[in-house]
């Protein structure tokens, strides 16, 4: 037989069974979205991940509410600050799975998540005592 699996040849299956799981989703049947997830595959077969969550709940929101959760562990770890507000950007999340760029920031004036390092996370939303503020107040007017 010389059928063999191929990226386009999955992309094409992939199309077709994320429709039919729609249709199945959109039915009252069953109180679940079913998305297909990551695909691993040979030349003979592949398998797909399947993703099941209650209606209501994307994998999307999922994701972002284990951010927000791991945010808040990870802060405390990283000696960050969630109350301190920078007048551009927002510390919104944290990926767990991320070695170089964890850290989840919205810009205030623009739209848009960027992702940054660690030591930009702690220069922007870092735990500053007020001896060490002051003193980098008082270096800033000297130097200015």
């Amino acid at each position: 037989m010389t059928d063999k699996f191929s990226k386009p040849i999955l992309r094409n299956l992939r199309i077709s069974l994320q429709d039919i799981l729609k249709a199945e989703s959109k039915s009252d049947k069953i109180p679940f979205e079913l998305t297909l997830g990551n695909c691993s595959f040979d030349e003979d077969q592949a398998k797909f991940q399947l993703i099941v969550t209650f209606k209501g709940n994307s994998v999307e929101d999922i994701a972002k509410k284990k951010q927000k959760e791991d945010l808040e562990h990870y802060a405390k770890y990283f000696g960050l600050d969630l109350e301190r507000k920078h007048p551009r950007y927002t510390l919104v999340g944290y990926k767990i799975k991320s070695r170089k760029l964890p850290w989840i920031i919205t810009d205030n004036q623009k739209s848009g998540e960027y992702i940054i390092s660690d030591d930009q996370a702690k220069k922007l939303f870092g735990k500053q005592d007020v001896d060490t503020f002051l003193k980098g107040q008082r270096e800033a007017q000297a130097n200015g």
